[in-house]
């Protein structure tokens, strides 16, 4: 059983993100949504093409562990929501420690406290980069959705 345990952990700690999140003087939001259909833990449903959430490394389908180093990874949206709100109108950045839904459902448990110094760092440039200003707005664009086979 050891083995598996520390297979686990390795596995968690590789597979989770610390995303910064700051908004950006032309664009007001984070940028993404919380899926209001999760109970616990909490699903990035959406995000914003060119938003301060891409730009930090914020994915669809994350699972939220933490804002702001505090574990929300037992709470439901209404928890998360107030938590992601309160860090954003009383701090300069939304912390944001996630994990993947296909690893997460993979793991099972996850080992606590979490460990952020192990998680891949994504942080918000302080300014939007140009490339997303001059992105084309409503352009069709084609986009590879992968497909579980649950």
């Amino acid at each position: 059983e050891l083995t598996s345990s520390i297979l686990m952990k390795s596995n968690t700690e590789s597979n989770i993100r610390l995303c910064r999140l700051r908004t950006w003087p032309d664009y007001k939001t984070l940028g993404f949504a919380l899926d209001q259909a999760s109970t616990s833990p909490v699903a990035i449903k959406s995000i914003e093409s060119n938003s301060p959430a891409a730009a930090g490394g914020l994915r669809m389908r994350d699972i939220i562990l933490c804002v702001n180093r505090q574990d929300v990874s037992e709470s439901g949206t209404r928890e998360v929501t107030a938590a992601i709100k309160n860090a954003r109108d009383t701090g300069d950045y939304v912390e944001l420690l996630v994990i993947d839904d296909i690893s997460y459902d993979e793991l099972g448990d996850l080992i606590r406290p979490f460990n952020f110094e192990k998680a891949e760092k994504f942080s918000t440039p302080a300014k939007m980069p140009s490339d997303y200003k001059n992105f084309p707005k409503n352009t069709p664009r084609t986009c590879v959705i992968p497909m579980s086979n649950k």
